[in-house]
């Protein structure tokens, strides 16, 4: 598959039209459908097809979006560094290249999980560092706490509680966000076909 270059300009419009979308679909498989999952990078990775700027742009607006709205630490905004991260990753792995898609999505859905999760680890444990009494009250959480009571100092027990979080979760949104690519691109062809 090859994927297009795309000016700055459809970047920012595309961007402004995944935004409200990657922020719905969270909150659907979050709050809705109760999944105990992140599904908060599904459009930042279809977005990422499009560019670095698109899918760094819908990252970090999302988590701004999400920080307002539920009224989080302001650390919580940390986290749009994992976006940026599975951005620059889609790109370097998958985006740059028109042989082994299935291949290299794969290997985009481990590394992305790795770096994450050690991410993710880090941010949480800053968090934990300057508010002790931090509740996530997610899956996470009660991994970590369960290990820290093991003896296993705090930045790795968070980090072994997202790697099966991360792994089914990138997956989920690796593919989905591929996927929904492949079907703008499907029908912008179709429609452009017509004129």
């Amino acid at each position: 598959m090859i994927f297009k270059k795309h000016s700055i300009k459809s970047q920012l419009i595309l961007s402004a039209f995944f935004i409200p979308l990657n922020f719905f679909a969270a909150y659907f498989f979050i709050q809705i459908l109760n999944i105990p999952l992140f599904l908060d990078m599904i459009f930042v990775y279809t977005a990422s097809c499009y560019g670095i700027l698109c899918g760094s742009i819908v990252g970090i607006v999302y988590t701004f979006i999400f920080f307002l709205i539920y009224h989080c630490s302001s650390f919580h905004l940390l986290y749009a560094v994992c976006c940026i991260t599975g951005t620059l990753l889609t790109r370097l792995i998958v985006t740059r290249y028109s042989d082994l898609f299935f291949f290299r999505s794969v290997l985009l859905v481990f590394v992305s999980t790795v770096i994450i999760s050690l991410e993710g680890s880090f941010i949480y444990s800053f968090f934990l560092l300057n508010d002790p009494n931090y509740i996530d009250y997610t899956q996470i959480d009660y991994i970590t706490y369960n290990l820290v009571s093991q003896k296993i100092n705090i930045w790795f027990s968070s980090f072994l509680a997202r790697l099966p979080v991360n792994i089914v979760d990138k997956m989920i949104s690796v593919f989905s966000g591929f996927g929904i690519y492949f079907l703008i691109e499907k029908i912008s062809k179709s429609l452009n076909t017509k004129k």
